[in-house]
Formats: structure tokens, sequence, C-alpha cells
């Protein structure tokens, strides 16, 4: 029988719609990697086969999502982390077959490719005899541009590299800020310790030297490059340089190079939320959450990474300057990549989405004609109404509906999102609105509206409104005028009812149907657990009867343990569907109803069968605690 940690992976798995008891056997870590797999589009049945155990399942897993060739570098050999190090070397862009290899251990491995992205010389200690945190401190003096030859050894334990490195270093910061003094017959050169400066001091006014000869002083003195004209034209000059140390000399910084980037030549800020204005209305005319693209467009454009420029003392030593990273290309569905690998173009006419590095055109369709030859309309993307939407037309899409009139009497069902620029009146049908996540309207007069998230407007007339979040409206003189109003989660509105009185009801927190789930599930659970010990009972008893034989009953011990598979997967379902209505019955349960301007009478609030009919009120929160509810003054 499967203990409670592998009922739990199981849960997780029917949460999501994947059923995982085909690998119980994996053990519960695998278990999750193969779930996590499933929800991510990648298949790694193969690996787990082979013998790859879970921390090497979810390295290879994050390599598949990202699209990397990690397949040469595979090795059950290798520990879950080692494959890691090796995945994050493949995304980094870095030569990992200098750390791939089974000498190293992964903390070995991590060190070499913390070289390879500082650009450093890893071969310095690429040497499997070190242990990791001597590699460490070789690698951070090279990052640190010291002479690491004079530690680089293999006698030096860990903390004596680490001390010596130390030294260095505040060697190397004290140069930076001392300079050595060198003499010459008319007065004095000083050079930086870093030698990045150089300085004249001229202490004998007799001398009266010209460009040329300052500067065969300065090469004689190690100073080689990087000359201050002006300063050169000064000291040539002999006015006021006597007793003064003038800088003339500095070198040139190292430049990193500049890392990998994209531009897009699209706007992908999507909202479908409207903007308040300084007058207090809201304007849903600049809601932008559609950006289309025509088939061949350029959507995209990678700039390689660049490579660092040196620098360079004054003393002519050069500096060491690190190239740019490199980034992961882009994925998607209808973009093609040009021969240039670096130009991404769109394949058809449609929408463009961009989300982390997954760039995708998705079908849009265009109706800006009045004409409705057909009143039922299916479309297999995003569908944009510039025009308005008439009475008897029904409209599904698996994207959005962008409306950009108005909707009388129609039905409109998204997948995604709907949008109404203007309102929605009922027309003599009646006008239905449903999405499965948000809903934005200008005004609803006398329709109904469903959505999966939040409910967005300016206000609402004797309307049905029923989101599983929240209900927001916008504009100072906005709100819910008559009608039914239920949000889980609760609402920030403006106004409730209006001076006449109006009938108004706003529900909100855990619905009456969502609790009689959740009991549902209960009894489910208790009926299938009695069911799951009687068909255990039952087995029991068989195979003792049988005494050892296996072929005896053999049909009816097979029959009873895929019922015990099928009552356990049930169980599993059962548990998981309990978990998620009680979470959400929980959340919902701390709804609250903000209310930033009026509540006028006939006002009525229902929370868990309990009704509240409050007098007038002004800036208030309303919520439901331990039976009773609370009104709460919000600071203004």
């Amino acid at each position: 029988m499967p203990n409670e940690y592998i009922m739990h992976q199981l849960k997780k798995g029917y949460q999501a719609g994947i059923d995982l008891s085909d690998y119980v056997t994996y053990g519960i870590s695998t278990m999750r990697e193969m779930r996590l797999a499933e929800m991510e589009d990648v298949d790694i049945t193969g690996y787990a086969e082979a013998g790859y155990d879970a921390e090497q399942l979810r390295a290879i897993r994050r390599a598949l999502v990202n699209h990397l060739d990690i397949e040469p570098y595979l090795s059950t050999e290798y520990q879950g982390d080692a494959i890691m190090e090796i995945v994050i070397g493949l995304e980094h862009h870095v030569d990992v077959s200098k750390y791939a290899k089974d000498c190293y251990s992964w903390r070995k491995m991590r060190e070499i490719r913390l070289g390879l992205e500082n650009h450093v010389d890893v071969s310095y200690y690429a040497n499997p005899r070190y242990s990791y945190w001597q590699m460490r401190e070789i690698r951070l003096g090279l990052q640190e541009e010291l002479d690491v030859d004079s530690y680089c050894n293999l006698m030096y334990t860990a903390k004596t590299m680490k001390r010596k490195r130390m030294e260095l270093l505040a060697e190397k910061r004290r140069k930076a800020t001392a300079y050595i003094k060198h003499e010459f017959k008319y007065g004095n050169l000083y050079i930086s310790q870093d030698e990045m400066r150089a300085e004249i001091e001229i202490l004998d006014a007799q001398w009266k030297p010209d460009s040329i000869a300052i500067r065969e002083l300065l090469v004689s003195g190690g100073i080689v490059t990087g000359y201050d004209e002006l300063a050169i034209i000064r000291v040539e000059s002999g006015v006021n340089v006597l007793g003064e140390r003038i800088e003339i000399a500095r070198g040139e910084n190292s430049i990193p190079g500049q890392d990998g980037y994209y531009t897009f030549n699209f706007c992908n800020k999507r909202s479908y939320m409207p903007t308040d204005e300084s007058d207090g209305t809201s304007d849903f005319e600049k809601i932008r959450c559609v950006e289309r693209v025509l088939k061949g467009q350029t959507l995209a454009t990678y700039y390689p990474a660049t490579k660092g420029t040196p620098g360079r003392t004054v003393t002519g030593r050069i500096l060491y300057a690190p190239d740019g990273k490199e980034i992961p290309q882009l994925w998607g569905e209808n973009i093609s990549l040009l021969e240039d690998g670096r130009t991404y173009v769109s394949q058809i006419n449609g929408r463009v989405i961009l989300h982390e590095r997954n760039l995708y055109v998705e079908e849009l369709t265009i109706i800006d004609d009045n004409i409705w030859e057909e009143h039922t309309l299916d479309f297999p993307g995003t569908v944009h109404i510039t025009v308005d939407v008439p009475e008897g037309v029904q409209i599904h899409a698996k994207g959005d509906i962008i409306v950009d009139g108005m909707v009388t009497g129609a039905v409109l069902d998204a997948d995604r999102n709907i949008l109404v620029r203007l309102g929605i009146n009922k027309g003599t049908t009646g006008a239905k609105l449903t999405a499965k996540e948000n809903v934005t309207v200008k005004y609803s007069e006398y329709a109904q509206i469903k959505a999966g998230k939040n409910i967005y407007l300016n206000y609402s007339l004797n309307s049905v409104l029923l989101a599983k979040e929240a209900i927001i409206t916008f504009g100072q003189r906005g709100g819910i005028i008559g009608g039914t109003a239920f949000a889980e989660r609760g609402f920030c509105i403006s106004n409730l009812g209006n001076e006449t009185g109006r009938d108004t009801q706003i529900g909100f927190g855990a619905w009456e149907e969502l609790k009689k789930r959740l009991i549902k599930v209960e009894n489910d659970i208790r009926t299938a657990n009695k069911e799951f010990e009687e068909l255990q009972e039952l087995l029991k008893k068989i195979v003792d009867k049988s005494n050892g034989i296996q072929d005896q009953n053999s049909e009816i011990i097979m029959k009873l343990g895929n019922n015990i598979h099928h009552t356990m997967k049930n169980i599993a379902y059962y548990e998981a569907e309990r978990e998620r209505l009680a979470q959400r019955i929980n959340k919902a349960m701390k709804a609250q109803v903000i209310v930033n301007h009026k509540i006028y009478d006939n006002v009525t609030f229902i929370c868990d069968k309990e009704k509240y009919s409050p007098r007038r009120l002004q800036h208030v929160s309303v919520t439901y605690m331990s039976g009773a509810f609370e009104v709460n003054n919000l600071a203004i």
C-alpha cells in the first residue's frame, strides 16, 4: 500500500490532470520530476527508465525545458548536482567540455564553470588533484588579476592559498594609492604602483626642455603611453610648474564586453485594466492588449555579446577585459529565425506575445464590418472586433475577445479574456459574457458577466456579476447599482446603490455551492477509503487461502489488484480536490468589500448565508469574521 508521501504526489498529479500511477515504483522524488516534466511538456521517461535518479532528472528536465543539447554530456555516474553544473554552463554558453568529466566532483565543476564565465585561464587549476577549496582560491586570484603563480601549487593547502591571496590583494590595493618615486637630474617622476598614473615634479628652474626631451625623459622612466599632451605643453612652457606635481600620463582602463541582448519591434505591455483620469473618470479606450504583426515582419533582433576592450597602464602593460556573455535563443510558435541567426520574423499574420523567452504569434481575426452573415462564430485564437456586436450573435474564441464598440444582446465566450471598450446592453434576448480569465467592460446594463478571475468595469446597472476572484470598479462616480454581484475574493468599488435606493445585493466569500462540493468530496473520500479497506481485506483472505501457490486464484487476485489500484487513484484525486476546495474556501472567507465613496440605502451584503443591510456609509470596508459583519472606516 502506498505511503502518504506517494499518495501526496499522486494527488498533486491528478490535481494537474496527470496520472502518475505508472511511476509509483520509481520513488517519491522521481514522481515529482515526472509530474513537473509533464506540466512543462518535456519527456524524461526514457531517462527515468535508464536509471537516472530524481536529482539527475531535475537537471535534465531543466535542460530540456530550455532546449539545451545535454545528451553528449550525460552519464548515470554523474551526481544530479554535477549534471546541473553542466546545464548551467550550457545556459551561459561556456565550453562545458572542459569540466564535464567524471574526474571532477560537482563542486570542482562549479569552480571551473565560474572561471569560464569570468573569462579566466582555468588551466591554472583544472587539475582533479586540487580540492575544490584550492580551486576556489586560485579562481578568485585570477579574477582579481593577482599573480597566482606564487601560490598555485599542490603543496599549499586551501587555507594557505587564501592567506597568500589576501596578502596579494592587499598589496594590489596599496599599490593603487601609492606612488613610486624616480629621481632625475632636474626633479622627480612618480608612477602609481598600479601603473595607471604618472606625475612629474620639476625642482630646477634652469631646466628648459622641449617636448622631445620631455618624452625621452618619460620613456627613460618607464612611462611609454597615455601621455597628456596639454600637460607636456605646460611643462615645456615652464609657466608655474616649479615644485608642482603635474599629472603627465594616465593609463586606459579595460572595458568589459557587453552581454548579448534583444530588441523587440513591438510593445509587449498587455493590460486589461483601464486608467483613472484626473477628472475622476476612467479611460477604457487606452487599454492596450493586442499587438498586431504581419507575416514576414521582424519581431526581434539579437545583438551578440561584444568583446572586451583591453586596457593599458602607463608602462605599457596590457589589462585584461572580459568578453560579454551570450544569452539563450528565443523559442515559440509561428516564428522563424533567419539565416543570420539573429533575426526573428513572424510566419503568420496575427497577435504577438512575449513571455520570458517564449515568443509566439497566435492567430488573430479582425472583424471591421457590420455584416454579420453568421450568428454563431468560433475562432481558433484571438478575435478583435472593431464594430458593435449586435443582438443574437454568439462568439467563442480560444484566445481573447476584444470589442471596440458596443455589445447588445449578444453572447461572448472566451478561453482567456474579454474586453468591451464601450458597454453591454441587454437588448431583447439578454447579453451574456463568460471568460476563463478576466472580463473588462466600460459598463454593464441588464447583462450577465462571469469571470474565472476578475471583473473590471466603470459601473453596473441591474446586472448579474460573478467573479472567482474580485470585482473592481474605476472612476469616482462608478459603482454597482442594482442587481446582484458576487466575488469570492471581494470588491474594490467606488459606490454601491444610488440615491433612489435601488436594491443591490453584494455577495462575497465562499458561495454555498462551493461548500456543497467540499461536503460531497469528503463523502466520496470516506466511501473510497471504506471500499479500499474492504478490497484489501478480501485480497488478504484470498492470498492466505492460496497457501503461497501463485497460479491459484491468480485471475481473481489480478482483478482485485486492478480494483485496488483504481480505488487508490480515486482517493488521491478526491484528496487533491478536497485540499484545493479547502484552500479556496479559506481564502474566500478572508474577503472584504472596500467602498471608496458611498454606500446608499437598500444595499445588502451576503456572506455565509448571513445578511447585513447598513444605513448610508462612506469610505468603509466590510468584512465577515467569526459569524458577524465588521465595518471599518478607511483612512482618507
